[in-house]
C-alpha cells in the first residue's frame, strides 16, 4: 500500500490524545533538566513537544500503523512502527537530519499545524545525509537539510 504525499486530519480526539503526549515530554524533559536536542534551551518552550506528538499520531493515521505514544526521548525504534517523525510548521521545510541520526533509519517528513498535516514522504538516514545540504542551524547546530522533492513515495510493508 503506498502512503504518498497524503493529506490527514487529526479528529478532536486525536489531536487531545497526542497533545496529552507532548505535554508529557515537555514535563519529564524539564523535570529530569534535559535540554532540548539541537535548539536552544528552551527557546520554544513546549510547541516542538506538542506539534511533534501530533504530527507522529498524524502520520499513524495516515500510514494505518501502530502509534505507541511514547514519552522517552530518542527512541532507536522510532517514533511510529520503526519510522522516525520529523515535522515542520514550514509548508517548504527540509527534513532534517542530524550525525547521530542511524544511517539505516527511517525519516518521514511531516509538514503543517495540529490537527492538520501533510506526508511529504521519506528517506533512510543514510540516503539522506548523501543527498541533503550539511550546513549550521539557527541555533548554531549543524545538520543535514532534506529538500522535499528528494524525498521518496513511502511504502507500507
Amino acid at each position: 500500500m503506498t502512503v504518498s504525499n497524503g493529506e490527514v486530519r487529526l479528529s478532536w480526539e486525536e489531536c487531545f490524545e497526542a497533545l496529552v503526549v507532548g505535554v508529557r515530554r515537555f514535563c519529564n524533559a524539564r523535570q529530569d533538566e534535559r535540554r532540548q536536542l539541537y535548539r536552544p534551551v528552551w527557546k520554544h518552550g513546549y510547541l516542538p513537544d506538542l506539534e511533534g506528538a501530533c504530527a507522529e499520531k498524524a502520520f499513524a493515521k495516515l500510514s494505518g500503523l501502530y502509534w505507541p505514544a511514547t514519552v522517552q526521548p530518542d527512541s532507536r525504534e522510532g517514533d511510529v512502527s520503526g519510522w522516525h517523525i520529523r515535522s515542520t510548521t514550514h509548508e517548504d521545510g527540509a527534513l532534517i537530519l542530524h550525525e547521530r541520526d542511524a544511517d539505516d533509519a527511517r525519516f518521514a517528513l511531516m509538514t503543517g499545524f495540529a490537527p492538520g498535516f501533510i506526508l511529504r514522504g521519506g528517506i533512510d538516514g543514510a540516503t539522506g545525509k548523501r543527498l541533503g545540504k550539511f550546513q549550521q542551524r539557527g541555533d548554531g547546530a549543524p545538520a543535514y537539510y532534506v529538500d522535499q522533492h528528494l524525498l521518496r513515495t513511502i511504502t507500507k510493508g
